[in-house]
């Protein structure tokens, strides 16, 4: 373990304590303005993308507006785990458990309550899968109802286990894939899951290699949208935690035996399993990889890219993650083959915040507070709140809210209010230990980019 390493949760604790302690969240978090992870909604063009700066919503078409990571209960470096659901609702991991927005302005609480939840999934049949992480429970949670209840829960590891990746085969709702890991007397375990009869049970799989350090994370990188037993998993610092490299396995019977078929001595964050069979692995700015025959073999592709998440939607444009500023000048680009790309949105082409009535947190703290600042730092054009030279003179909620599609089952959660303080109260042991663990590993994979 470097020294770096080991003194870094005491120094960020403190600050992140201290952090939390403000009576005025803050919009900066440490990090250079960037676009983290874009979802699609099914069957929309509309797109929910989380940057460091907060959530925008929108599509190429009608513009992006924006809610602030307050009105998420998130804030620093963690990235919410998000499902964007084909009836419009935005499910979000927080620091306050998985929470839900269905009006398009509240995050409220799902049927977990305040649980942590480290990922969220949703399967081809609409069921959410939320991946417990606390002192007490390690279960994989299953709802069938869009969050308000989860009568289903299977405990596949222990209590404490770190669940970094949980995903369901597009084209089999029954097929779960969850991977982890358990430390243990400094020793990090990695985990491998498998469920073939909806999160009911799990069976534990052979992993791709074998630990290489704290730094090394397994995550499942992608799944075929057709073919459910052909998974794609990531090992990070694949050769040990000083050495930079990511290494692709591929395995077509269900994570039961594995093959390597790429490694590169760089971040590898991005792999898309096409519709048309076609296999996209692609870097922030070591370039990308092609296959044409499965993810068997890969040959590099020129891209003008540098990308930072990578997704295809529907109809088979692939949407990524680029520079805002230079040397792309597209904070999120379009393109059908993965080599040529066209923008679809940079920052100053915001269209303003979320419009949400007065005692909501977009309201009274991204709109208030945060906008006209965030408007002056980006150049943003749009001034749909009449922002004053003082920095926020002039400034007003209450206007029209997006419209979503209620859902057929009618709202969920509980307990819910519109208001309140973003940061819930004194932060909790946990809630530092998760903000710490983000940082740390925005500042790792920072230096493997």
């Amino acid at each position: 373990m470097s020294r770096t390493f080991a003194r870094l949760p005491w120094v960020l604790g403190l600050g992140l304590a201290l952090w939390m302690s403000l009576p005025t969240p803050a919009l900066a978090n440490g990090r250079a303005p960037s676009m983290v992870s874009i979802h699609p909604r099914q069957g929309s063009a509309e797109l929910a993308i989380w940057s460091t700066w907060g959530l925008l919503r929108g599509s190429g078409d009608s513009g992006f507006r924006w809610m602030c990571e307050n009105a998420l209960k998130v804030g620093g470096a963690f990235d919410p785990d998000l499902v964007f659901r084909a009836d419009g609702a935005l499910v979000a991991s927080t620091f306050e458990g998985l929470l839900i927005n269905r009006d398009g302005c509240v995050f409220e609480p799902t049927g977990l309550g305040a649980k942590f939840i480290s990922q969220v999934a949703e399967g081809p049949d609409g069921a959410l899968y939320a991946a417990a992480v606390e002192r007490s429970d390690g279960k994989i949670y299953k709802s069938t109802d869009g969050g308000r209840t989860f009568p289903i829960s299977a405990n596949p590891g222990m209590s404490n286990d770190w669940w970094e990746s949980l995903e369901v085969a597009p084209s089999d709702a029954s097929r779960v894939y969850l991977a982890g890991y358990r430390l243990m007397n400094g020793t990090k375990q990695q985990l491998f899951f498998r469920s073939d009869d909806g999160g009911v049970s799990f069976t534990p799989k052979p992993l791709p290699q074998a630990v290489t350090g704290l730094a090394s994370d397994l995550e499942i990188a992608a799944i075929s949208p057709k073919n459910a037993n052909l998974v794609f998993a990531r090992v990070t610092y694949a050769m040990g935690d000083d050495k930079v490299g990511d290494r692709i396995y591929r395995s077509d019977n269900g994570g039961d035996s594995w093959t390597e078929v790429l490694y590169a001595a760089a971040a590898l964050p991005n792999v898309v399993v096409r519709r048309d069979g076609k296999v996209l692995v692609a870097s922030v700015s070591s370039g990308s990889w092609r296959s044409d025959d499965g993810g068997v073999t890969f040959v590099a592709q020129a891209s003008t890219l540098q990308m930072q998440c990578l997704v295809e939607r529907e109809d088979g444009t692939l949407l990524a993650c680029g520079q805002n500023f230079a040397p792309d000048f597209m904070a999120v680009a379009q393109s059908s083959d993965g080599a040529t790309w066209s923008k679809v949105f940079r920052f100053a082409e915001a269209r303003g915040p979320v419009d949400c009535a007065v005692g909501t947190l977009q309201c009274d703290t991204c709109q208030l507070l945060l906008w006209c600042g965030l408007r002056e730092q980006f150049g943003i054009e749009a001034d749909p709140t009449t922002c004053g030279e003082d920095g926020g003179d002039g400034t007003t909620c209450g206007g029209p809210l997006p419209k979503v599609e209620e859902p057929a089952s009618g709202c969920c959660g509980a307990g819910g209010t519109a208001g309140g303080d973003a940061g819930g109260g004194p932060a909790s042991p946990l809630l530092l230990a998760v903000m710490v663990l983000g940082l740390w590993r925005w500042r790792i994979r920072r230096q493997r980019a």
